[in-house]
Protein backbone atom coordinates (compact mmCIF):
# COMPACT_ATOMS: atom_id res chain seq x y z
CA UNK A 1 0.00 0.00 0.00
CA UNK A 2 2.46 2.37 0.97
CA UNK A 3 4.78 1.29 -2.03
CA UNK A 4 1.69 2.17 -4.55
CA UNK A 5 1.58 5.26 -2.89
CA UNK A 6 4.83 6.59 -3.32
CA UNK A 7 4.48 5.30 -6.45
CA UNK A 8 1.34 7.09 -8.22
CA UNK A 9 2.68 10.36 -5.95
CA UNK A 10 5.86 10.72 -6.89
CA UNK A 11 7.46 8.33 -9.35
CA UNK A 12 4.75 8.46 -12.42
CA UNK A 13 4.00 12.11 -11.94
CA UNK A 14 8.03 12.56 -11.97
CA UNK A 15 8.33 10.68 -15.47
CA UNK A 16 5.17 12.60 -16.80
CA UNK A 17 7.40 15.54 -16.18
CA UNK A 18 10.30 14.07 -17.84
CA UNK A 19 7.47 13.19 -20.22
CA UNK A 20 5.76 16.27 -20.80
CA UNK A 21 9.68 18.50 -21.25
CA UNK A 22 10.30 15.76 -23.95
CA UNK A 23 6.95 16.85 -25.90
CA UNK A 24 7.84 20.32 -25.45
CA UNK A 25 11.33 19.78 -27.01
CA UNK A 26 9.54 17.90 -29.75
CA UNK A 27 6.39 19.95 -30.39
CA UNK A 28 7.61 23.11 -29.32
CA UNK A 29 6.46 25.37 -26.18
CA UNK A 30 3.97 27.22 -27.97
CA UNK A 31 2.44 24.09 -29.84
CA UNK A 32 -1.47 23.58 -28.75
CA UNK A 33 -0.86 20.37 -28.59
CA UNK A 34 1.55 20.49 -26.00
CA UNK A 35 -0.65 23.17 -23.79
CA UNK A 36 -3.30 19.86 -24.56
CA UNK A 37 -1.09 17.07 -23.18
CA UNK A 38 -0.04 19.03 -19.93
CA UNK A 39 -3.68 19.33 -19.13
CA UNK A 40 -4.50 15.42 -19.96
CA UNK A 41 -1.20 14.82 -17.88
CA UNK A 42 -2.88 16.52 -14.67
CA UNK A 43 -6.12 14.86 -15.35
CA UNK A 44 -4.13 11.19 -15.61
CA UNK A 45 -2.36 11.97 -12.20
CA UNK A 46 -5.53 12.88 -10.31
CA UNK A 47 -7.64 9.86 -11.84
CA UNK A 48 -4.78 7.55 -10.66
CA UNK A 49 -4.97 8.78 -7.40
CA UNK A 50 -8.53 9.33 -6.36
CA UNK A 51 -10.22 7.44 -9.81
CA UNK A 52 -12.18 7.76 -12.69
CA UNK A 53 -15.58 9.95 -12.20
CA UNK A 54 -18.51 8.51 -12.69
CA UNK A 55 -21.39 9.94 -15.68
CA UNK A 56 -22.67 11.92 -14.36
CA UNK A 57 -20.53 12.40 -11.49
CA UNK A 58 -21.90 12.05 -7.83
CA UNK A 59 -19.12 14.10 -5.41
CA UNK A 60 -17.38 16.46 -5.84
CA UNK A 61 -14.29 14.12 -6.48
CA UNK A 62 -15.69 13.38 -9.22
CA UNK A 63 -16.85 17.01 -10.55
CA UNK A 64 -13.11 17.81 -10.53
CA UNK A 65 -12.52 16.30 -13.52
CA UNK A 66 -15.16 17.63 -15.52
CA UNK A 67 -14.16 21.15 -14.26
CA UNK A 68 -10.46 20.44 -15.53
CA UNK A 69 -11.51 18.93 -18.78
CA UNK A 70 -13.91 22.42 -19.06
CA UNK A 71 -10.85 24.58 -18.15
CA UNK A 72 -8.82 23.40 -20.83
CA UNK A 73 -11.25 23.38 -23.58
CA UNK A 74 -11.67 26.68 -22.99
CA UNK A 75 -8.28 27.59 -22.41
CA UNK A 76 -7.15 26.07 -25.69
CA UNK A 77 -10.52 27.08 -27.82
CA UNK A 78 -9.63 31.26 -26.60
CA UNK A 79 -5.67 30.29 -26.80
CA UNK A 80 -5.48 33.37 -29.53
CA UNK A 81 -7.15 35.40 -27.35
CA UNK A 82 -5.85 35.05 -23.90
CA UNK A 83 -7.84 37.99 -21.85
CA UNK A 84 -10.86 36.52 -23.35
CA UNK A 85 -9.73 33.18 -21.76
CA UNK A 86 -8.76 34.51 -18.41
CA UNK A 87 -12.18 35.65 -18.39
CA UNK A 88 -13.83 33.07 -19.44
CA UNK A 89 -11.96 30.98 -16.96
CA UNK A 90 -12.75 33.46 -14.15
CA UNK A 91 -16.53 32.57 -14.69
CA UNK A 92 -15.69 28.87 -15.00
CA UNK A 93 -13.99 28.70 -11.94
CA UNK A 94 -16.69 30.69 -10.01
CA UNK A 95 -19.36 28.03 -11.17
CA UNK A 96 -17.32 25.29 -10.52
CA UNK A 97 -17.51 27.13 -6.87
CA UNK A 98 -20.86 26.73 -6.80
CA UNK A 99 -21.11 23.47 -8.13
CA UNK A 100 -18.75 22.07 -5.98
CA UNK A 101 -20.84 23.52 -2.78
CA UNK A 102 -23.86 23.72 -3.84
CA UNK A 103 -25.26 21.76 -1.20
CA UNK A 104 -23.86 24.17 1.72
CA UNK A 105 -24.58 27.08 -0.26
CA UNK A 106 -26.63 28.74 2.43
CA UNK A 107 -24.58 27.08 5.42
CA UNK A 108 -23.59 30.52 6.92
CA UNK A 109 -20.65 28.78 8.78
CA UNK A 110 -19.25 28.08 5.46
CA UNK A 111 -19.40 31.85 4.47
CA UNK A 112 -15.52 32.45 5.76
CA UNK A 113 -14.60 29.34 3.06
CA UNK A 114 -16.29 30.92 -0.06
CA UNK A 115 -14.88 33.60 0.74
CA UNK A 116 -11.27 32.51 1.00
CA UNK A 117 -11.95 30.54 -2.48
CA UNK A 118 -13.50 33.61 -4.48
CA UNK A 119 -10.63 35.91 -2.85
CA UNK A 120 -7.91 32.66 -4.64
CA UNK A 121 -9.75 32.45 -7.90
CA UNK A 122 -9.08 36.48 -7.96
CA UNK A 123 -5.98 36.59 -7.37
CA UNK A 124 -5.16 33.35 -9.62
CA UNK A 125 -6.38 34.84 -12.90
CA UNK A 126 -5.02 38.37 -11.55
CA UNK A 127 -2.12 36.55 -11.96
CA UNK A 128 -2.92 35.05 -15.15
CA UNK A 129 -3.84 38.26 -16.88
CA UNK A 130 -0.55 40.39 -16.02
CA UNK A 131 1.15 37.29 -17.34
CA UNK A 132 -0.39 37.25 -20.44
CA UNK A 133 0.17 41.71 -20.70
CA UNK A 134 3.78 41.14 -20.19
CA UNK A 135 4.44 38.15 -22.10
CA UNK A 136 6.13 36.88 -18.66
CA UNK A 137 6.69 33.19 -19.75
CA UNK A 138 9.03 34.82 -23.08
CA UNK A 139 10.63 37.18 -20.62
CA UNK A 140 11.43 34.85 -18.06
CA UNK A 141 10.47 31.34 -18.42
CA UNK A 142 10.98 30.10 -14.61
CA UNK A 143 8.54 32.44 -12.39
CA UNK A 144 5.56 31.44 -13.35
CA UNK A 145 6.13 27.48 -13.08
CA UNK A 146 8.11 28.09 -9.80
CA UNK A 147 5.44 30.04 -8.35
CA UNK A 148 3.01 27.13 -9.44
CA UNK A 149 5.17 24.58 -8.07
CA UNK A 150 5.36 26.82 -4.31
CA UNK A 151 1.56 26.90 -4.94
CA UNK A 152 0.86 23.06 -5.29
CA UNK A 153 3.43 22.27 -2.14
CA UNK A 154 1.69 25.03 0.59
CA UNK A 155 -1.88 23.81 -0.86
CA UNK A 156 -0.94 20.06 -0.33
CA UNK A 157 0.62 21.02 3.09
CA UNK A 158 -2.60 22.98 3.91
CA UNK A 159 -4.68 20.02 2.54
CA UNK A 160 -2.54 17.56 5.14
CA UNK A 161 -3.28 19.84 8.26
CA UNK A 162 -7.13 20.54 7.23
CA UNK A 163 -7.24 16.48 7.46
CA UNK A 164 -7.77 16.21 3.89
CA UNK A 165 -5.22 13.47 3.08
CA UNK A 166 -6.56 12.43 -0.50
CA UNK A 167 -6.09 16.05 -2.02
CA UNK A 168 -3.19 16.22 -0.12
CA UNK A 169 -1.65 13.68 -2.40
CA UNK A 170 -2.86 15.00 -5.18
CA UNK A 171 -1.48 18.24 -5.06
CA UNK A 172 1.70 16.85 -4.00
CA UNK A 173 1.68 14.77 -7.02
CA UNK A 174 1.33 17.92 -9.24
CA UNK A 175 4.40 19.31 -7.23
CA UNK A 176 6.43 16.68 -8.09
CA UNK A 177 4.85 16.88 -11.86
CA UNK A 178 5.94 20.69 -11.82
CA UNK A 179 8.76 20.19 -9.63
CA UNK A 180 10.59 17.47 -11.80
CA UNK A 181 9.89 19.66 -15.40
CA UNK A 182 11.63 22.68 -13.50
CA UNK A 183 14.50 20.51 -12.61
CA UNK A 184 15.27 19.28 -16.52
CA UNK A 185 15.22 22.79 -17.18
CA UNK A 186 17.02 24.30 -14.55
CA UNK A 187 19.91 21.63 -15.48
CA UNK A 188 20.18 22.80 -19.13
CA UNK A 189 19.96 26.14 -17.96
CA UNK A 190 23.35 25.31 -15.57
CA UNK A 191 24.87 23.59 -19.23
CA UNK A 192 23.51 26.67 -21.73
CA UNK A 193 22.84 29.71 -19.68
CA UNK A 194 23.26 31.45 -23.21
CA UNK A 195 20.07 29.61 -24.65
CA UNK A 196 16.72 31.08 -24.21
CA UNK A 197 14.65 29.51 -21.05
CA UNK A 198 10.41 29.51 -22.23
CA UNK A 199 9.61 26.34 -20.10
CA UNK A 200 5.74 26.88 -20.67
CA UNK A 201 3.46 28.92 -23.11
CA UNK A 202 0.96 31.19 -21.84
CA UNK A 203 -1.59 28.52 -22.29
CA UNK A 204 -0.17 25.89 -20.46
CA UNK A 205 0.52 27.67 -17.56
CA UNK A 206 -3.24 29.26 -17.82
CA UNK A 207 -4.01 25.39 -17.86
CA UNK A 208 -1.71 24.22 -14.81
CA UNK A 209 -2.66 26.91 -12.99
CA UNK A 210 -6.61 26.80 -12.74
CA UNK A 211 -6.41 23.44 -13.00
CA UNK A 212 -4.17 23.65 -9.28
CA UNK A 213 -7.04 26.45 -8.31
CA UNK A 214 -9.52 23.77 -8.83
CA UNK A 215 -8.12 21.12 -6.57
CA UNK A 216 -8.07 23.53 -3.62
CA UNK A 217 -11.94 24.36 -4.35
CA UNK A 218 -12.14 21.06 -2.98
CA UNK A 219 -9.45 21.33 0.31
CA UNK A 220 -11.40 24.88 1.18
CA UNK A 221 -14.74 23.25 0.28
CA UNK A 222 -14.77 19.94 2.35
CA UNK A 223 -11.18 19.52 4.36
CA UNK A 224 -12.72 19.37 7.76
CA UNK A 225 -10.19 21.81 9.46
CA UNK A 226 -8.83 23.97 7.00
CA UNK A 227 -8.17 27.48 7.79
CA UNK A 228 -10.01 29.80 5.19
CA UNK A 229 -7.13 32.38 5.81
CA UNK A 230 -4.50 30.25 4.99
CA UNK A 231 -6.05 29.41 1.81
CA UNK A 232 -6.34 33.00 0.81
CA UNK A 233 -3.00 33.50 1.86
CA UNK A 234 -1.88 31.02 0.23
CA UNK A 235 -3.63 33.03 -3.06
CA UNK A 236 -0.89 35.97 -2.66
CA UNK A 237 1.87 33.46 -4.16
CA UNK A 238 0.50 34.56 -7.07
CA UNK A 239 1.76 38.11 -6.75
CA UNK A 240 5.16 36.95 -6.36
CA UNK A 241 5.65 36.79 -9.95
CA UNK A 242 5.05 40.61 -9.83
CA UNK A 243 8.65 41.00 -8.08
CA UNK A 244 10.25 37.90 -9.72
CA UNK A 245 10.15 39.28 -12.93
CA UNK A 246 12.12 42.26 -11.67
CA UNK A 247 15.18 40.41 -10.96
CA UNK A 248 16.23 40.52 -14.84
CA UNK A 249 19.58 41.30 -14.09
CA UNK A 250 20.37 38.61 -11.50
CA UNK A 251 22.67 35.96 -12.52
CA UNK A 252 20.98 33.38 -14.84
CA UNK A 253 21.82 30.31 -12.86
CA UNK A 254 20.66 32.66 -9.78
CA UNK A 255 17.30 33.78 -10.32
CA UNK A 256 15.38 30.42 -10.54
CA UNK A 257 16.63 30.21 -7.11
CA UNK A 258 15.67 33.40 -5.45
CA UNK A 259 12.73 33.29 -7.52
CA UNK A 260 11.77 30.56 -5.71
CA UNK A 261 12.62 32.15 -2.20
CA UNK A 262 10.55 35.02 -3.11
CA UNK A 263 7.73 32.75 -4.41
CA UNK A 264 8.01 30.60 -0.67
CA UNK A 265 7.35 33.71 1.37
CA UNK A 266 3.52 33.90 1.21
CA UNK A 267 3.39 29.99 0.93
CA UNK A 268 5.28 29.60 3.86
CA UNK A 269 2.80 32.35 5.49
CA UNK A 270 -0.13 30.13 4.91
CA UNK A 271 1.35 27.41 5.84
CA UNK A 272 2.09 29.10 9.18
CA UNK A 273 -1.10 30.28 9.63
CA UNK A 274 -2.72 26.89 8.91
CA UNK A 275 -0.34 25.39 11.24
CA UNK A 276 -1.72 27.29 14.02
Amino acid sequence: MFAEIILNTLFVPLIFGVVLYSVTIVLGVENLLTALIAGLLIIAIYIMLEGAPSLPPVSSRHKVVFIISGIIATTLLFSRWKQVGNGVNFLLLLAGLVWLGWNRLFDVSMLPRFLALTVLILLATGASVYSARTQLPKKDGFVLPITLLCMTIGGSIISLLGAYIGFSQALGAIAAFIGSYILIAFIVLIRQPEKPQILFSQTTLQIISMSVVTLLLVVGLFAPDVNPIALAMLGLTFIASHFSSRLSNVNKRLRPILIGLIAAIPTAASIAVAAL
